[in-house]
């Protein structure tokens, strides 16, 4: 049970409460105390924290009487530092616990009281000579009384200027924070006014994130720059239907930027593909490879050609085309069909894929395998000169297998060749995992010069932080 204690703190059972009992000295952020004082562990507390001088709140209840309210408010950088008793203002008269949270009668406070912890002290509230404001169980105070509507005003007038200074510090020190990064720094520096805000809006919800990897962060500012241009790109485009037809000074320059967005956008792309690729590349079971490449590659076919961006769907053709190449299926030997895994048709623009994934383990005569292909290939073209007839149609047959048929090991170029009569090739599937590899690598080496945003998130990704040296002023001007 809470008894007397003196201006250092409370004590419980006779014994004082420290600070480090309290817990409060390593989660402060940012701390506020009231012009009338603090308790005398206050010092340390902010010390601890690293704050400097805390911002003063004034705790005048009423001036004429001389009703003061003495004491700290604090935050915490993340709300689930504080279970729901520490998250709280209790309110102590002369070191007696009078009332054990005012934060929860504070109306309108904001998602900001998630994080608010403190400590009040209001010895006008006990006074002898007046009527006791307790209530009976002695742990709250009578809210009809006029020195708890005193309190009250110091209370809320405190937590509005807390929760706005409280706003205003974490998106500096968010964008200070962003800003280590000198490409993040530059790319801040070049936005006007309104876009500053916005931009150290992001900041700040990055900066409020639970992320410990600095490389999982740096992702984030990545991501976030982009949907931010992406933002402001509409808004610039949107602004061109007020420009007259011939404004070329001013519309030539949306196109630039637009360019600018699209290479980034596609470079982040890229960088994900590649990222993919190398997690396959590092598989170094047969069968890992066989099912993930299975489950993966008929949805992505990239990983065969960047230029098959995204297999569009016709449903009613691929049950058409599935139907003949079942038929011609049905024509190998079951020794043959045994050593497929599966096959898929798709269409990419402009061509029509037939996709074959051989066993790992299966072996196979150069002759079976374009047999093979030569078959699923005329199957489909059936289909396709039934229901359009007089069209051009492009169709390629891609066989994946795990090791090149031992018999074409001496003439592969010829063999390729062979092939491409029929528009038709053959990949291991580790040469698959190469060759993407290397197409998308190359396509980022190519594109470093190319684009604004481009450039700055290809510095971004590569730059080691190296917070400035604390000389001339912050990102933010202050």
């Amino acid at each position: 049970m809470l008894g007397d204690g003196d201006d250092f703190g409370v004590f419980i059972d006779g014994e004082p409460v420290t600070v480090a009992d309290r817990g409060y000295q390593r989660w402060a952020e940012y701390l506020w105390k009231f012009t009338a004082g603090s308790p005398a562990y206050f010092d340390a507390m902010a010390a601890e924290a690293g704050e400097g001088a805390p911002k003063e709140l004034s705790g005048v209840a009423d001036a004429e009487r001389g009703w003061v309210v003495s004491g700290w408010i604090g935050t915490v950088r993340e709300h689930k530092q504080l279970d729901d008793e520490q998250n709280s203002l209790p309110v102590l008269a002369h070191g007696k616990l009078v009332h054990e949270d005012v934060l929860a009668h504070v109306k309108q406070g904001g998602l900001f009281t998630k994080y608010v912890m403190g400590e009040l002290h209001a010895d006008f509230l006990d006074a002898d000579e007046l009527e006791d404001i307790a209530t009976s169980d002695r742990q709250h105070l009578k809210e009809g009384d006029e020195r708890y509507i005193a309190l009250m005003k110091v209370v809320v007038d405190a937590v509005r200027v807390v929760g706005s200074d409280w706003l205003k510090r974490r998106r500096k020190d968010a964008t200070d924070k962003a800003c280590r990064y000198r490409s993040i720094k530059e790319w801040y520096a070049s936005l006007g006014a309104d876009a500053r805000s916005a931009a150290e809006k992001l900041f700040e919800r990055i900066g409020s994130l639970p992320v410990d990897d600095e490389d999982d962060r740096k992702e984030l500012y990545k991501h976030g720059i982009l949907a931010f241009e992406r933002l402001r790109m509409r808004e610039l485009l949107s602004a061109v239907d007020k420009l007259p037809d011939t404004d070329l000074e001013h519309l030539l320059p949306l196109f630039g930027q637009l360019d600018d967005i699209e290479a980034a956008e596609y470079a982040q792309i890229t960088r994900g593909r590649i990222e993919i690729i190398r997690k396959l590349e590092h598989l170094v079971d047969d069968d890992a490879k066989e099912r993930v490449i299975q489950e993966f590659l008929f949805d992505h076919l990239w990983l065969l050609s960047p230029s098959w961006e995204r297999p569009t769907a016709n449903p009613v053709m691929e049950k058409r085309v599935e139907t003949a190449l079942a038929v011609a299926s049905s024509k190998l030997s079951e020794e043959e069909r045994l050593k497929r895994l599966d096959i898929a048709y798709r269409t990419a623009p402009k061509a029509h894929i037939i996709v074959e994934l051989k066993r790992y383990s299966a072996t196979f005569t150069s002759s079976e395998l374009q047999t093979q292909m030569k078959v699923y290939k005329y199957a489909v073209e059936a289909v396709l000169d039934e229901h359009f007839p007089g069209d051009d149609h492009t169709i390629e047959v891609v066989a994946i297998v795990g090791k090149r048929p031992a018999d074409a090991l001496g003439h592969w170029e010829d063999f390729t060749q062979e092939l491409k009569v029929v528009n038709a090739r053959v990949i291991t599937y580790d040469e698959l995992i190469e060759r993407a590899l290397a197409d998308y690598v190359q396509y980022l080496e190519a594109d470093k010069k190319v684009g604004r945003i481009v450039d700055l998130l290809g510095r971004l990704d590569e730059e080691v932080l190296e917070v400035d040296s604390g000389d001339g002023p912050s990102p933010t001007g202050n």
